[in-house]
């Protein structure tokens, strides 16, 4: 089939022409219009509950909210993990699915399994939020309004139909809004008028209740029309509800304005927002999947250029936009790859000479337009993973060009018709160029089989690889083919390295492979001493999971004690905000108080309504990896004792979603317990080296002013004691009573609460009887201050704390984590205590345990095609046992360097097995070639091995300069893998033309046919 094809365009070369042309256009038009985006999109099934209910205890959260939605949950199918916070007035359920559950359903089952109860529960609880943790739910931008006037009424007015407008844009999947407080018109009624009126609290919530209520009384026809009666109606403005009479007597009207103070209020805030110390609210848009960023940017800059016409009294600037990093790590891919290629083509150029170097060049970007125009076709996007993949197979894809042009070269001087010189090229080298990219192609498709988030965070690079690869074969094997028997080739100039290579190939290096293959065992007894050797270095390397993001934002999360008012937290964060404005290197600073930023990075998953929180975000004029660390080592050092808040400062990581590095969970059911097993391994944390920022969740707790109504001294004094409680909650929380609605259509609820007292004279609160008399509250009641319950969690529905921690740089997480868990193991574990390791330790079990797996299945698939090629069990022993040394080579890269065992030094491995594969496979085939032709094991692996000498030098020297870039310019994520791959090569190319042939002969040599030895070649003796 391959030679039909390639003969028939070697007669038809205007209609290939045309396909090429095709090609080129296609792929340049699909380059261009291709989605792209900064890290990779994919669905991850993580879903997080937060339910608010102010004033509720853990313990009544647990027993009222938190059973009843576990309850539920448990109808759920293919949940893996429920985690679930439970803090004073608030719970956080955490959900993950098992891999492969359909996002969308796991939030529609989530969001199912909460109505179910929802009716049940208390009436305090105010708000539930269902938050998608999927990293196609990342905002790609985010914009800060602010006023200069600090209006809230119009920031809100403004802020929503942003919102809206950006949500119209056809592209945008949702808009939010955040930081905006809920607004209500307070009416703070003054304790000292309300008795000199002899009116209650309850009185001015029945008055405006009465007059709030938008009512009708039909309609009345006349001869042509009809008249609707509309009976009081909603405020519109203060003026009417400050006049709403509230008590009318022989002394007149008392109206609202004589007893209560009103105002346009942010109602109990939890979420406040300030960028650069100046009021915001951050208004968010998420993009379409499959969408084009910069689409999406310039129809988000066109709406907010056309807003800030019609609004010309508000601010907005640009505090995240994606397009902007989207630009910048594409342009720096595509930077690596364009780099990549020219080293490659030089290369070619020195080695070959022009025209040889003309032909291998032009099928590499044939290749990779082919490549592009397949995965845009099957909805792919652009991204890091996608570009990465085809600078990986960059040295891949010249194999096999240059094989076919190499052996057509051979064929220059035979006069043999074009067509009779494809099909001797493609009998000689088309089968083992097939076997060798179907092995590469499987090498990486088990990657595909990794059921993991991190499995769906690398797809694109087996995918991007694999088509790379069968299209590289194509070129190869129809379309060079075809081009090089109608224009042909040249011969090898003395000027070239190709030429000295080849000199030296059959010369010294035969002569000294001649004398290897006559004691073989010394050659790998050697060779397994250095790989051995390398690979003792593996512990010293140690073992990671993903790098830094490498943005330039720093985040900063804030923690005052857990007792902190709101207002504590906002002085705190804002005075941190205050100092970090003067950090050199410090453009603008994003505070979020009570909440975490909006969500802008795609495996963080911000936390909502916690009181004690703030983050600050700081964002760098650009990044360099030193300007960054230098700030964070600043603030680390100058906050680390600062005695107002926690202070934790770190940068965004890559990779899925996973706990903090260091993570112990305590199960049991006795809270003091797990308390005291926490305090015990936080107190071990704190004397490690390298860690910091611990955090023991239950080591803190809030006060509380209990009241206990005495039912006989309410009694007493002619009053209930429900009634005392809801006048309280009144007077001190507030009851909505009724809305006011402004000209614009924005709705406001009326709020009534009393004056504001501070908690040290509660008692002297005043209630109010039946008869109307006032009565201290602690006349009534008994008023106690008490230490809250600590907040703690529950995993998997049992009751649980946790410590979790920080590593510094120069740390090693598995390190200090093994060391962990053997303290643990000293500790005694009885009465139902147990603990359970997350974190860092938890995530490489999982994800390194499926690569396991993936990496066995990669060596078996290999072996069965090399075995279904060779029909030999030894000969292909003989090619797997590169890996090793492929592998010691990665170890000995990586230990030089300085640099962990990551995910990405995997990917390094498994792309070195298609390359060595690729040379051992032609070594080992030109061998059985040559004791087919009668030579002995040693002449035909002499032959066999000079005569792929240059071929593999030049591979292996095309993929080295064509992953430099990336490897020196891509960041931290890609530095492992090309390491891994340039060392690891430096190794199997020299495996491939000392250990293979050794290797084989040893094992082969026995059973090959002998022949009469060819003494006068210069190969042997």
């Amino acid at each position: 089939m391959l030679l039909k094809l390639a003969q028939y365009f070697a007669n038809n070369i205007r209609l290939l022409n045309l396909i090429i042309l095709m090609i080129l256009l296609l792929g340049t038009s699909a380059l261009v219009s291709m989605p792209k985006a900064e890290d990779p999109q994919f669905d991850m099934p993580i879903n997080v509950v937060e339910v608010m209910a102010p004033g509720m205890s853990p313990n009544s959260l647990e027993s009222e909210v938190v059973g009843p939605i576990e309850q539920s949950l448990g109808l759920v199918e293919d949940i893996k993990t429920i985690e679930t916070e439970i803090k004073q007035g608030a719970v956080t359920f955490t959900i993950k699915f098992l891999h492969g559950t359909a996002a969308p359903k796991s939030f529609d089952d989530v969001v199912n399994a909460v109505n179910r109860v929802r009716s049940d529960f208390p009436e305090t609880v105010r708000n539930i939020i269902f938050v998608k943790a999927s990293p196609i739910t990342v905002n790609a931008v985010q914009l800060a309004v602010s006023s200069p006037t600090n209006d809230w009424q119009m920031l809100k007015r403004t802020s929503q139909n942003l919102q809206k407008r950006l949500q119209a844009i056809p592209i945008v999947r949702q808009a939010e809004v955040w930081g905006l407080p809920s607004l209500v018109v307070s009416v703070k009624a003054d304790t000292a008028k309300m008795l000199e009126h002899n009116i209650s609290i309850e009185d001015i919530s029945r008055s405006l209740a009465a007059n709030s209520r938008a009512d009708h009384a039909g309609y009345i026809d006349s001869d042509n029309m009809r008249f609707s009666i509309n009976l009081s109606g909603e405020y519109t403005n203060f003026e009417e509800l400050a006049g709403t009479i509230v008590k009318s007597d022989g002394n007149g009207h008392v109206v609202l304005s004589d007893i209560a103070e009103l105002s346009l209020a942010p109602f109990k805030p939890d979420n406040l927002s300030y960028l650069n110390q100046q009021p915001v609210v951050f208004v968010t848009a998420q993009l379409k999947m499959g969408e084009n960023i910069f689409n999406f940017g310039e129809s988000v800059r066109a709406e907010v250029s056309k807003f800030l016409e019609a609004y010309p009294e508000v601010d907005i600037q640009t505090t995240f936009d994606q397009e902007s990093g989207v630009q910048n790590r594409v342009s720096g891919f595509m930077f690596d790859l364009f780099y990549g290629l020219l080293l490659i083509l030089i290369c070619l150029l020195f080695f070959m000479g022009l025209k040889q170097s003309f032909w291998v060049s032009l099928a590499l970007p044939l290749t990779i337009f082919i490549t592009i125009v397949i995965m845009k076709t099957f909805g792919f996007v652009l991204q890091q993973m996608t570009i990465a993949g085809l600078i990986v197979s960059l040295g891949l894809l010249v194999d096999n060009s240059l094989v076919v042009v190499e052996q057509f070269a051979k064929l220059k001087d035979q006069s043999q018709s074009r067509l009779d010189k494809i099909k001797q090229v493609l009998s000689e080298v088309g089968m083992p160029l097939v076997a060798g990219t179907l092995t590469t192609v499987f090498a990486f498709l088990p990657m595909l089989l990794l059921s993991s988030d991190t499995g769906d965070f690398m797809r694109a690079l087996p995918v991007a690889v694999t088509i790379a690869l069968v299209a590289s074969l194509f070129v190869a094997l129809i379309i060079l083919p075809a081009l090089i028997s109608v224009f042909g080739v040249s011969k090898h100039s003395k000027l070239t390295l190709s030429y000295v290579l080849d000199k030296f190939a059959n010369g010294l290096y035969s002569r000294g492979l001649h004398g290897v293959l006559k004691l073989p065992i010394v050659a790998i007894v050697i060779f397994i001493a250095i790989a051995a050797g390398c690979i003792s270095l593996f512990p010293q390397v140690g073992v990671s999971l993903f790098p830094k993001a490498e943005k330039n934002i720093i985040v900063v999360n804030v923690e005052t004690p857990q007792f902190s008012s709101l207002s504590h937290t906002q002085g705190v964060a804002l005075s941190l905000s205050e100092e970090f404005e003067k950090y050199p290197d410090v453009t603008d600073v994003m505070l979020t108080v009570g909440s975490s930023n909006p969500r802008i990075y795609y495996n963080h998953i911000p936390r909502r309504g916690v009181v004690n929180f703030a983050q600050i975000m700081l964002l760098i004029d650009s990044y360099e990896r030193e300007k960054v660390q230098g700030v964070i080592a600043k603030i680390r050092t100058d906050y680390a004792d600062f005695e107002a808040a926690k202070v934790n400062v770190f940068e965004f990581q890559q990779g899925p979603v996973t706990d903090r590095p260091i993570t112990i969970r305590f199960l049991g059911d006795d809270l003091e317990q797990l308390a005291e097993r926490s305090r015990t391994v936080e107190a071990y944390l704190e004397k490690q080296k390298f860690v910091f920022d611990i955090r023991n969740i239950s080591a803190n707790a809030g006060w509380a002013y209990d009241v206990r109504v005495d039912e006989y001294l309410a009694t007493k004094s002619s009053i209930f004691s429900g009634d005392v409680e809801q006048q309280v909650r009144n007077h001190l929380d507030g009851a909505i009573v009724g809305n006011m609605t402004d000209r614009y259509g924005q709705g406001y609820p009326i709020v009534v609460k009393g004056n504001d007292i501070e908690p040290e004279v509660i008692d002297d609160l005043l209630v109010v009887n039946a008869q109307g008399m006032a009565v201290p509250l602690g006349a009534v009641a008994r008023v106690e201050l008490n230490k809250l319950q600590g907040p703690f969690y529950h995993y998997q529905r049992m009751r649980m704390n946790s410590v979790s921690a920080d590593v510094l740089p120069g740390g090693n997480v598995a390190e200090i984590t093994a060391g962990l868990i053997s303290y643990l193991d000293t500790l005694s574990w009885d009465d139902g205590l147990s603990y359970v390791v997350g974190g860092e330790e938890e995530a490489r079990k999982e994800n390194f345990g499926g690569l396991s797996e993936i990496m066995i299945l990669v060596v078996l698939s290999i072996f069965v095609l090399l075995f279904v090629q060779f029909n030999s069990f030894a000969q292909p022993a003989v090619i797997i046992s590169l890996l090793p040394i492929a592998f010691a080579g990665g170890v000995f890269g990586m230990f030089m360097t300085g640099i962990s065992f990551s995910m990405m030094a995997f990917i390094g491995l498994i792309s070195l097995i298609g390359i060595m594969v690729n040379d051992a496979i032609i070594v080992v085939d030109g061998f059985n070639r040559g004791i087919k032709n009668g030579l002995s094991a040693r002449n035909a692996m002499v032959q066999s091995a000079s005569s792929r000498f240059t071929p593999v030098i030049l591979t292996s020297l095309t993929t080295i300069v064509g992953l430099l870039p990336l490897t020196l310019y891509g960041g931290e994520l890609w530095q492992p893998m090309g390491t891994v791959i340039i060392t690891g090569l430096l190794f199997t190319t020299l495996a491939s033309l000392v250990w293979v042939p050794a290797l084989t002969v040893l094992i082969s040599g026995r059973n090959a046919k002998t022949h009469n030895e060819i003494s006068n070649n210069g190969v042997s003796g």
